[in-house]
């Protein structure tokens, strides 16, 4: 198969809060504003590094932290690409987004995230630009719309608002433990987790496939299965010699 350029994209981030309240001036209010961000990372740890909040880890630093799980949060950032006529397929991948959120490259919108355990991988080929461009993730607070999906299910079903041991982590794809545990805080959090990468290729193989089938007499046929996405031609090796396919 061809070439494959993978670029992680970890600098140049910021973290800010999707609002800042009413559009009027009010005085002595201060909002942050953007923030620098590490990425992978997550939203507690940015404004700790940056001095908004103490380290929630240290005494009972959490309980006057968790304002920052009813706020959506907005990261961002800018960077450079040129095409290469030899790559001409380029995808996106997030290896982890927590939890809730809506991808924008250059202010189009190329994904939802409802899930913080899933891998995403989107093909931007026609939507990079040459020159700077900006990726945004907004990140929907968590606690709010896992009340939201509680209260539809909890009328749609007519079970009693006050039911124990099924409040809001019930309904949104992340740790249950951070919302809380008898060992750890309530730390429900969001963020950019996993690394972001930049993938451009001519062809590669998508996926692979593995299977043997018993012959008796304890042989087997081993078979294989390729899906390629792009150009190029693929080749199998058995102990290092080739493989012609069947």
């Amino acid at each position: 198969m061809s070439a494959v350029k993978i670029r992680e994209l970890d600098e140049n981030w910021t973290v800010r809060a999707r609002s800042e309240g009413p559009d009027y001036p009010r005085p002595q209010v201060i909002y942050p504003g953007k923030m620098e961000a590490t990425v992978p990372g997550h939203v507690y740890l940015d404004l700790a590094n940056c001095g908004i909040i103490p380290h929630p880890f240290q005494e009972r630093y959490e309980v006057g932290c968790q304002w920052v799980d009813e706020q959506d949060w907005v990261y961002e950032c800018e960077f450079p690409w040129r095409p290469n006529v030899g790559l001409p397929n380029r995808n996106l991948v997030f290896q982890g987004l927590d939890t809730i959120a809506d991808v924008f490259l250059n202010e189009v919108h190329i994904l939802r995230s409802d899930n913080m355990y899933a891998r995403h991988e989107i093909n931007v080929s026609d939507v990079l630009k040459e020159g700077q461009n900006q990726l945004k993730v907004v990140f929907y607070s968590a606690v709010k719309v896992g009340i939201e999906r509680r209260k539809a299910f909890f009328e749609k079903e007519r079970l009693p608002w006050d039911t124990e041991l099924f409040d809001e982590r019930a309904f949104v794809r992340k740790p249950g433990y951070s919302y809380g545990w008898d060992w750890g805080p309530r730390l429900v959090s969001c963020g950019i987790w996993k690394p972001v990468e930049l993938i451009e290729y001519e062809g590669r193989i998508a996926e692979f496939q593995v299977w043997q089938e018993p012959l008796g007499d304890g042989k087997f046929r081993i078979k294989t299965e390729a899906t390629v996405e792009g150009g190029g031609e693929v080749k199998l090796t058995w102990n290092g010699k080739p493989v012609d396919p069947i």
